[in-house]
């Protein structure tokens, strides 16, 4: 189960336990692996770069890189089969990382849990707008590590991390419920059966759950979608039914 937004799967997802439980019950294990670095901002240690670190965390992470950071955690597998899950937007991470490493990784499924149009989530935003200009211009300048501030309560991000997730043809763009015709998103090219689960309540769905329940089942050919009534973006209070 690859991390979301926060970098950090396990800190305040109470699904997990409940979910890993069942899992083991049927035999599974489960493996919750977070993206380069934890929180929102965090040194790394790096051999490759002159000064030691880099910087890491949620405000600088690229959904396109999350092939990179799915295969570091198959390898943790050691060759075992695999169902490959992911949380809001950790589903778009592990959608890519199945689009492009099922094979290779032995992937044999795929599990979205709460699966966030990044794009449209992100034009959403109180504060994006004005933004989008400005972080264009950094990443165009080469700035990518520039830190800006969205309003609404959200952390701090990058240019880079922003920008990706701006518009249509970039690198978040992975799960699209606004354009049911499109074939070229990542989703659609997942081959494994997919499980969708949505809560009736969640809203971080655009424009609503059941919509955008719809919009993502319109991009997969093998699925099980299921809403699940009442249940928030974390699933609060549902542990146990979505387990």
């Amino acid at each position: 189960c690859l991390s979301d937004w926060s970098s950090d799967v396990c800190s305040s997802d109470l699904w997990i336990p409940a979910l890993g439980a069942a899992l083991v019950a049927l035999g599974w294990d489960l493996i919750c692996g977070e993206t380069r670095g934890t929180g929102i901002l965090s040194a790394i240690d790096s051999t490759a770069d002159p000064a030691g670190w880099v910087l890491g965390g949620a405000a600088t992470e690229l959904v396109a890189q999350a092939p990179l950071d799915g295969a570091a955690w198959a390898r943790v597998a050691r060759g075992r089969d695999l169902v490959l899950s992911g949380h809001s937007l950790g589903a778009s991470k592990a959608a890519l990382t199945t689009a492009q490493l099922a094979a290779e990784l032995r992937v044999g499924g795929l599990v979205l849990l709460s699966p966030t149009d990044m794009v449209a989530w992100t034009a959403l935003q109180p504060g994006y707008a004005a933004l989008a200009r400005v972080t264009e211009e950094a990443v165009l300048a080469g700035r990518v590590r520039d830190l800006f501030d969205v309003s609404g309560g959200l952390p701090p991000i990058t240019a880079g991390t922003l920008y990706e997730r701006g518009a249509r043809g970039r690198g978040a763009d992975v799960i699209d419920t606004e354009h049911p015709a499109r074939r070229d998103t990542a989703l659609d090219e997942v081959a494994v059966p997919v499980l969708c689960v949505v809560g009736g309540d969640d809203a971080d769905m655009t424009p609503d759950a059941a919509s955008h329940l719809r919009g993502v089942r319109a991009h997969i050919s093998a699925a099980d979608a299921v809403l699940v009534p009442r249940a928030d973006h974390q699933f609060l209070h549902h542990e146990a039914e979505l387990a």
